[in-house]
């Protein structure tokens, strides 16, 4: 027996709709750095303060 507690498809397989969105979306990224438009730093962020 699957137990629903343990087993949730819902989760992450969400069903997909091409509906307009709710809120509209304004966001303009500003770059500190213009080598960041074309790559992450993410793994800079990570480590900063890493020794």
């Amino acid at each position: 027996v699957i137990s629903d507690s343990r087993f949730n498809c819902t989760q992450c397989h969400v069903p997909q709709s091409d509906a307009k969105p709710l809120v509209g979306n304004s966001f303009k990224p500003e770059f500190k750095n213009e080598q960041l438009k074309s790559r992450s730093n993410l793994i800079d962020v990570i480590n900063e303060g890493v020794k």
